[in-house]
């Protein structure tokens, strides 16, 4: 089966966050907006990070979106990148699954960043992943490629899980892991990944036991002891454009497995995984807010400013005076009787 867009389980799990306690965590980010567990959204790991070579920045949590930019530095410099959503992080078990655009083909040579991160380098010569094989790369958004193995606190023996990315991502969910999921948090429990090949498999994950890709296959989560034979190298298609090629149906899972928790960690990845931060969408109680503070403020506005239109009427009586307009009309009736007695007209009315 696929562990798809899985509810979280009531309760969370555990609330134990890696970093609690650790100062660092903005109040604004995407990760306090969507409510996340405050031992995370209070860590450094909840904050957003500079991608490299770019003016962009991605979030745990972040809703990604936003517009579709060329590359202009870097080794893929021409290349399109961004505008990947959260609604289309979920990939499949297979490699290069999950891109909401320039998907094409089988392998992932040549294509674009939807999301802003560099594929998985996961094996040599593996669905064309060897042109990002330089996983130490100072340009590879995030840093370098890392993994960490993720076990349930209640019972460590019990089973193994690794995530696999970037070492920004993976330090950010694996925190959103240990604050969501209960997951058992060591401080050795991430280290350097490097590809495997067809003659050492030693380092894990491989890509057979991959149960779950992610960001268009830039972050992937595995399960130790699986092996998926529709994932090994040797059943991998001859070239990008093979048209006499179908993919082997994927093993299933093994029987046993705590679904509880593998669906939280499944969804909790799904929704942490850092994006690019795309535009930024007002939310109904910020437009609440923003026409209530205009309001008020139109009020305070009235209020001051009759303030000032009654001081200055005083200020304009105060400066005319009664006697002043008293002398006016005196002068004026001076004025008329100076002209000569007043002459009464047929009407009635008085004429000098």
């Amino acid at each position: 089966m696929y562990v798809k867009q899985l509810v979280p389980r009531k309760g969370g799990g555990g609330g134990r966050g890696r970093s609690g306690g650790r100062s660092g965590g903005s109040k604004g980010s995407p990760a306090s907006k969507k409510h996340a567990p405050s031992s995370f959204t209070n860590s450094r790991f909840s904050n957003s990070f500079k991608i490299s070579g770019t003016k962009s920045t991605a979030s745990p949590y972040s809703d990604g979106g936003g517009k579709w930019f060329k590359l202009n530095t870097g080794r893929f410099s021409g290349r399109m990148s961004g505008g990947g959503k959260r609604q289309n992080v979920y990939g499949t078990r297979t490699f290069g699954s999950g891109y909401p655009y320039g998907g094409s083909g089988y392998y992932l040579s040549s294509r674009p960043f939807p999301y802003g991160f560099y594929p998985i380098f996961i094996q040599e010569g593996y669905y064309g992943d060897d042109e990002y094989s330089d996983s130490n790369s100072t340009d590879r958004p995030g840093g370098n490629l890392v993994a960490a193995i993720v076990q349930p606190s209640y019972n460590t023996s019990s089973v193994t899980y690794r995530i696999v990315g970037d070492n920004s991502s993976i330090s950010a969910v694996y925190a959103a892991l240990v604050a969501n999921c209960s997951v058992a948090n060591s401080s050795n429990c991430i280290y350097a990944f490097t590809p495997s090949s067809n003659s050492n498999a030693s380092m894990w994950p491989l890509p057979e036991q991959v149960i779950q890709w992610y960001r268009a296959s830039s972050f992937a989560l595995s399960l130790d002891g699986y092996n998926n034979t529709a994932a090994l190298a040797s059943n991998q298609p001859p070239s990008n454009s093979s048209t006499d090629y179908t993919r082997l149906p994927d093993t299933p899972l093994p029987d046993g497995l705590n679904t509880t928790f593998l669906s939280c960690v499944n969804y909790t990845v799904g929704e942490s995984v850092p994006l690019l931060d795309g535009p930024t969408h007002l939310s109904a109680l910020d437009i609440v807010q923003i026409v209530i503070w205009s309001f008020q403020a139109l009020i305070l506005i009235a209020i001051i400013s009759r303030h000032f239109y009654l001081k200055f009427k005083a200020w304009r009586m105060a400066a005319t005076g009664p006697s002043t307009q008293n002398s006016s009309s005196e002068d004026l009736l001076t004025s008329r009787l100076e002209d000569g007695p007043l002459t009464p007209t047929p009407d009635g009315r008085e004429r000098s």
